[in-house]
């Protein structure tokens, strides 16, 4: 087998850490730019927790791989710490913040359409929100960097045994990314009501609840609409029945209209009422659907109408899917081959022609797993379409 071109290889590291600095922050910014257009998000859990984790992608790009653009464009790194936290973060860290937003995301949606949860401009929401979008970070300060650190020489470049990578890698990306890939094939089967559902329910049953303003309203009546029998009646019967309608009946907000009576061309109509006595009932349909907005004070007059009211969960749950099995298919590849690396010991192997197998392994699963960084937020940019 020929000698590996060291020099091509370096070359094209070089081109690909320029260029995934740029994409990386391109479209994660673009994504973040996108779910910010959507007013409220500061409020919206779903919204806070896809810009912690296009933050997180930017950070990836800002300092691993500037440090490994560093490494390759001037052969060495001075401080074996920054060496350290680059790796622990850009092949590590990342992917379980990654990995346990996809788990959150998950959760927020079936609990959204399940318990028909409403997102207002309130303390609360925003704290939850902020919650959601803290919990993959506050898990991975709390579970990974202990792990890394305690009994650790942090500073030395090669202080950190084997056997605690191995921990590292099965509890930080082997986990949580299959844990991901798990819950969101889940919630794939679970069936969450729509909009569409409720209509085509109340249209089958011929029945819709609807609210009404009650305020100043003392005792409920139940009038007969039907008209009365003109034939049946004397000269003074028609004429109460006249009078009593032009005096005493009060305007009603829903006039109905029948056919004309038998007399109808002898008796005069009621007069009609002036427009500014008439009394107008505001409703408002309850659906069983989803209820997924966000007003503030009167929504009528308010300035931040709703946020991305979203009908339709099938297509949010194939977001999810596609990006967890896309960061599978990106992250485990690597994650597999490291450890696989760490149980062989590098001194009894001496076959040239495995380390020239090793190398290019090496390069394009680092590779591939950083590209996640790259497509994850072009498929959140395109589930932001209508």
């Amino acid at each position: 087998m020929p000698d590996i071109n060291y020099h091509a290889l370096l070359r094209a590291n070089k081109v690909l850490v320029v260029k995934s600095i740029f994409f990386i922050v391109m479209f994660n910014l673009i994504m973040i730019s996108k779910t910010k257009g959507n007013r409220g998000f500061m409020y919206n859990p779903r919204s806070l927790t896809l810009i912690s984790m296009g933050i997180g992608d930017i950070i990836l790009a800002l300092f691993p791989l500037v440090v490994d653009a560093i490494m390759v464009y001037h052969g060495k790194l001075e401080s074996c710490q920054t060496l350290n936290m680059s790796y622990l973060y850009g092949e590590i860290l990342i992917h379980f913040v990654y990995a346990v937003g996809l788990i959150v995301l998950a959760v927020e949606l079936v609990y959204r359409y399940k318990r028909q949860f409403t997102v207002t401009n309130t303390y609360r929401n925003i704290m939850i929100s902020i919650i959601c979008s803290a919990v993959p970070w506050f898990l991975g300060l709390v579970i990974i960097l202990p792990m890394m650190l305690i009994n650790t020489e942090w500073s030395m470049c090669g202080g950190v045994t084997r056997y605690r990578w191995m921990a590292v890698y099965s509890v930080a990306v082997v986990l949580p990314v299959c844990l991901a890939l798990i819950v969101c094939s889940v919630v794939q089967c679970i069936r969450l009501p729509t909009t569409n559902d409720a209509v085509a329910s109340a249209q089958n049953t011929g029945y819709i609840s609807q609210q009404y303003p009650m305020t100043d309203v003392t005792d409920t009546q139940h009038i007969t609409t039907s008209p009365p029998d003109y034939d049946e009646m004397n000269t003074n019967d028609r004429s109460a029945l006249i009078q009593y309608v032009t005096e005493e009946t009060p305007p009603q907000p829903l006039v109905q209209r029948y056919p004309a009576p038998k007399f109808a061309n002898y008796y005069p109509l009621p007069p009609q009422y002036p427009q500014q006595q008439q009394q107008m009932v505001q409703s408002s349909v309850v659906l069983s659907g989803p209820v997924y907005t966000a007003q503030t004070g009167n929504p009528l007059m308010s300035d931040n109408p709703a946020v991305s009211i979203n009908q339709n969960p099938q297509k949010e749950k194939q977001t999810l899917l596609a990006v967890s099995i896309l960061m599978f298919i990106c992250v485990m590849p690597f994650t597999v081959y490291v450890m696989m690396s760490l149980n062989r010991d590098p001194i009894l192997d001496t076959d040239t022609h495995n380390k020239y197998i090793s190398e290019i392994l090496h390069w394009s699963f680092i590779w591939l797993s950083r590209f996640r960084s790259i497509i994850t937020p072009i498929i959140w940019i395109n589930s932001f379409r209508n």
